[in-house]
């Protein structure tokens, strides 16, 4: 990709489950949309996705990497998180998130998984993550724009009854 894909998001059709969908650097203007095990990561350096959704497959739960990426939801797109996951896993290892209108993350039924690892949220909307009836784990992730005060804001992560585990203390910058 993006040789043999014109989009990141035929690049994930194509893909079975459990392959690597590799993107060249350079910023993709697209909404992906994944429902498959796959991991998407960058050749090298870093690669932009404008946004990306993660929700359940016909029969399972997939489970989706997203390594090294730079994700975000541009403010003129209302209503939108740069990440949301439904009935699926996302871990996100080393990626920048940043959504203007709303949260970053948006994580919002019983049976969605979160994982950030070394992530760093910034210019999000509302909060960096927004966690209710899913289950979340948080390693050593910082949200940068949890200093601008904004309503209902707790150091970039809003839970809402849910099961929020922090495996390492967050930070907020």
């Amino acid at each position: 990709m993006p040789e043999d894909y014109v989009t990141v998001q035929k690049a994930v059709w194509a893909a079975n489950a459990g392959d690597r969908v590799v993107v060249a650097p350079g910023t993709y203007n697209e909404a992906v949309v994944v429902a498959k095990d796959v991991i998407i990561e960058p050749s090298s350096g870093r690669a932009t996705i404008q946004s990306v959704e993660v929700s359940y497959g016909v029969r399972d739960e997939p489970t989706v990497f997203l390594v090294n990426l730079d994700v975000y939801c541009p403010a003129f797109i209302r209503d939108r998180p740069a990440c949301k996951v439904d009935g699926a896993r996302l871990v996100m290892v080393g990626c920048h998130v940043r959504s203007a209108s709303v949260s970053g993350v948006v994580a919002e039924d019983d049976w969605a998984q979160l994982r950030l690892v070394r992530c760093l949220l910034h210019d999000c909307g509302e909060s960096g993550v927004f966690v209710r009836g899913a289950k979340c784990a948080l390693d050593d992730w910082r949200d940068s724009s949890a200093l601008t005060p904004r309503r209902e804001r707790d150091c970039g992560l809003r839970p809402s009854g849910s099961s929020v585990e922090a495996a390492r203390r967050q930070h907020c910058d």
